[in-house]
């Protein structure tokens, strides 16, 4: 990629991004390692945008809205420069090269040659052999890789220098935001060269100069807000600022972000809803991507939950997941989940396995969302093609008035639901139309008189008001009321890309240790 950096402000040029890239991590690591490029484009494949159903993967679309913000800026016309810290994955000891050393940067340097400021790196992957795995650390993209300062070694700090092209000498105002993570209760400052000499910032919402870590164990954003910064090169090995772990503990740091004139006015967004549920269960689960599936509970107003059933749980293995244990617990026969939303398009993935009926047509059933049928006389074990195979269902949905409504219509015994999860997208949709992953819809055989009486031990759920349930009889009552909400589904959001020329194309690495 030299002849980025060559021809770098004369020619405009692009990266193409490799199908191989898996989703999340790799994405997101992907995007900071092309900025680090200063290209004036991305040209993105379709399948980061869109699922094999054509979903849209709304994951990343903070990526690249946030590529968009630097794509083909200058340092003259950059709205920030930043730096995430980072280190190369290696796979197996032994490797000769692997692709780039060191942070990726936006005119932001963070240099661990400035004594008293060597990093140590650490990953959350313990599959790899470098950097260090570090059990504690959190699933997620800041913890893909990440560096920490040493106090054990003598380096208690982390330098950073802004490019001088961006600053050189008294900005009236700066703010600096530091992405860390919330480990342990002890405490870091963040110390800067001001107009008087190197000074400690207060954070915002803080009256002292350091920042108090709360022991969370999240990445947090702590902000400063600077009006006499100088930002010369004044301090130790030509550096501007630096964080000081203060010798009461190290510090974890993933990105940092410098603007010039403060912080801009931020545009209100609603919050970015997300919550997965493990249905049946009495315990939360973390599945293979760290992402945590709360324990089932009973709807209250303001929260969300179900509205009755029961539940049943197998120890069975599941086919076709890497996470047998989410499709495992179930709750059947309820008549709906109820999830208190703010405004907006919604994403609903439901997830299924029949493990307790083994022939088709022994289970059939409706789903609605906001009133609107999604999934018609639904049989789990003919779509699945077998018992104890998962079955995934994803839709969106608007949800506009402050409530998002999953209804259950029994058409032969009992509805069943082993998870879900709702997901803010983004605005409700002008146009709403259902959207779905594609589902056959089949014909139920004449009804026959079913002679099966099974019997399953409910399971003690931990709700908000906790009742033990007895062991029950399943009895299957059909009813075939639709129910009567009338908000309707609305139309998949479809993300496309500007196409543009550029003069060069290069690849985007795909091993991206």
């Amino acid at each position: 990629y030299e002849p980025f950096f060559t021809w770098m402000g004369r020619v405009p040029f692009a990266w193409e991004t490799d199908h191989r890239l898996a989703p999340g991590n790799e994405v997101y690591w992907a995007i900071l390692n092309a900025l680090d490029k200063h290209p004036t484009y991305l040209n993105i494949e379709n399948t980061f945008w869109h699922d094999i159903n054509g979903n849209p993967i709304s994951e990343h679309f903070p990526y690249f809205q946030f590529a968009n913000r630097f794509l083909g800026r200058t340092i003259t016309d950059t709205p920030s420069v930043w730096v995430a810290l980072r280190d190369y994955r290696q796979d197996a000891p032994g490797n000769p090269w692997w692709p780039q050393w060191g942070n990726y940067s936006f005119w932001l340097y963070q240099d661990d040659a400035v004594p008293g400021g060597r990093t140590v790196t650490e990953t959350n992957d313990a599959s790899i052999y470098l950097p260090t795995y570090n059990p504690l650390l959190p699933a997620g993209k800041e913890g893909w890789v990440t560096r920490r300062t040493d106090q054990a070694t003598g380096n208690p700090f982390m330098w950073f220098k802004i490019d001088d092209g961006y600053i050189n000498g008294n900005s009236p105002q700066v703010a600096i935001q530091v992405t860390y993570w919330d480990h342990g209760t002890d405490t870091w400052a963040l110390l800067y060269d001001s107009l008087s000499g190197e000074k400690a910032a207060t954070p915002q919402g803080s009256a002292q100069p350091w920042i108090q870590k709360t022991g969370s164990d999240v990445w947090k954003v702590a902000t400063f807000v600077i009006s006499d910064g100088h930002f010369a090169n004044g301090l130790t090995g030509g550096s501007d600022f630096r964080i000081d772990s203060r010798s009461d503990g190290d510090e974890w740091v993933h990105f940092v972000e410098v603007t010039k004139g403060g912080l801009p006015t931020p545009t209100p967004t609603p919050i970015a809803y997300d919550q997965p549920v493990n249905a049946g269960a009495s315990s939360p689960y973390t599945d293979s991507l760290g992402i945590v599936w709360a324990r089932d509970r009973t709807y209250q107003a303001g929260g969300w939950g179900n509205t009755g059933g029961r539940v049943y749980e197998t120890t069975a293995a599941i086919n076709g997941t890497d996470d047998g244990v989410l499709y495992q617990s179930e709750r059947f026969d309820m008549p709906s989940y109820l999830f208190d939303v703010p405004p907006g398009l919604y994403r609903v993935d439901l997830r299924f396995s029949e493990n307790f009926y083994g022939a088709a047509n022994d289970r059939v059933f409706d789903v609605y969302l906001e009133g609107e049928r999604v999934l018609e006389n639904f049989d789990i074990l003919l779509e699945a093609g077998a018992m104890f195979t998962a079955l995934d269902r994803s839709f969106y949905v608007n949800a506009t008035d402050g409530r998002l409504d999953i209804t259950f219509v029994n058409k032969r015994r009992t509805a069943k639901i082993n998870a879900l999860r709702v997901r803010w997208v983004g605005p409700p949709q002008a146009t709403p139309t259902p959207s779905a992953t594609p589902t056959a819809t089949h014909t139920m055989p004449p009804t026959t008189t079913a002679t099966e009486t099974p019997t399953v031990t409910a399971t003690a759920l931990v709700t908000d008001t906790a009742t033990p349930t007895p062991t029950l009889p399943v009895t299957e009552t059909a009813t075939t009321t639709p129910p009567t909400k009338t908000s309707t589904p609305t139309g998949t959001p479809t993300a496309t890309p500007t196409a543009t020329s550029a003069r060069f194309t290069f690849w985007l690495p795909i091993v991206l240790h």
